[in-house]
């Protein structure tokens, strides 16, 4: 069917960003606990935990275009900082909870209260920097990734794919964390595990497979989409014809009806115009991408 074909090709796959967003959250905590198991003074799970929730919650965030009034900057970039203290609260707390460094904390450590304002107040010590390094590492290929979905449905692709290959080669090394023995000991892997390493660990592959998986199933789409409209082009797709005009090429939807009569009629669809290369830039909005049954 005609609309299954544009549906396969030029749908919007929201599934692509979806992944790209756990893969982010499950990185930063695997990071998180990784770097919490290299000591002994509290559990993965503690820090972990707070971080892959309140990460999802920053990856979505840093998705929302919308801007500070008559500026160009993100309201994303001012709420990451009471995410990122909340979060660091949590952390400190659970931390505190899990195993309490009663050398450092003293007799605040049974009091989860004390210790989340800490944590979330002289804790940015620790929290700010971390924030940095996220933008550094997350925020900055996110931002990107939306100024190539500018350009249009294969800037999407492409931009997911780079948010995806980061995450890929980010994992690998949260991976490699998990597995350094904490500081203070000599056992070899696996002898050196603990159970919140083994948490960091498997949220190290989780977000690795998930990025992968986007970087993947965004190549897969682009290609497939060039492939259909170089087809269309060499006049081997029915119902579909690629025009160039005034303002560039434009692929056409062309149905025809009336055949064996005295009149013919004919009907044409712009369904997304395409740059130079014949890569899909922007899909009008009238387009009929559902299935027709």
């Amino acid at each position: 069917m005609v609309a299954s074909v544009l549906a396969r090709n030029f749908a919007s796959e929201k599934l692509l960003a979806w992944f790209n967003v756990a893969a982010v959250a499950s990185i930063l905590a695997a990071c998180t606990a990784s770097i919490a198991g290299l000591s002994t003074l509290t559990s993965g799970w503690a820090v972990g935990v707070p971080t892959l929730i309140f990460g999802a919650l920053w990856a979505v965030l840093l998705r929302h275009p919308s801007t500070v009034p008559r500026t160009s900057i993100r309201w994303s970039w001012f709420l990451s900082i009471p995410l990122a203290a909340v979060n660091g609260g949590l952390c400190f707390a659970g931390a505190a909870f899990a195993r309490p460094p009663a050398d450092i904390i003293g007799p605040a450590a049974g009091m989860p209260v004390i210790n989340f304002v800490a944590g979330a107040t002289v804790g940015v010590i620790v929290w700010a920097p971390a924030l940095v390094l996220s933008f550094a590492c997350f925020g900055a290929p996110t931002l990107w990734a939306q100024h190539l979905a500018k350009k249009g449905l294969a800037g999407k692709d492409r931009g997911e794919r780079i948010v995806g290959a980061v995450c890929v080669g980010l994992g690998l090394i949260a991976l490699v964390l998990a597995c350094v023995p904490p500081l203070g000991h000599v056992l070899p892997f696996p002898f050196g595990l603990t159970s919140g390493r083994v948490f960091a660990g498997t949220l190290a592959v989780m977000g690795m497979l998930l990025g992968g998986l986007a970087a993947a199933l965004a190549s897969v789409r682009e290609h497939r989409r060039a492939d259909f409209i170089a087809r269309v082009e060499a006049g081997q797709v029915e119902h579909f014809r690629v025009q160039p005009t005034r303002d560039g090429k434009v692929l056409l939807r062309v149905e025809r009806g009336g055949e064996g009569t005295y009149r013919v009629a004919s009907y044409e669809e712009e369904i997304c115009r395409l740059d130079d290369e014949g890569r899909a830039i922007e899909l009008r909005p009238a387009a009929t991408l559902e299935d027709d049954h």
